[in-house]
């Protein structure tokens, strides 16, 4: 249609790829995400299994994710 190609993208993330090359420390706010996550109780619910109760399944990404990156939760 003659307009110019849109060259606004100069990043894309994309969360737990088994090849990321960097992760931010959550350590001090991992609590913060838990208690905003436990707030979507209808979510969660439909969630059901593992993913219903987020504690285990933040910590347990975060941790996993740590292991790559120095040990801290990230």
């Amino acid at each position: 249609a003659g307009l110019a190609p849109w060259d606004g993208v100069r990043w894309v993330a994309v969360a737990a790829s088994p090849e990321a090359t960097h992760a931010a420390d959550i350590t001090d706010t991992l609590d913060r995400a838990v208690d905003s996550l436990r707030e979507h109780r209808a979510y969660l619910a439909a969630l059901g299994g593992t993913m219903a109760e987020p504690e285990p399944f933040l910590r347990g990404m975060a941790e996993s994710t740590g292991e790559r990156f120095g040990g801290r939760l990230a």
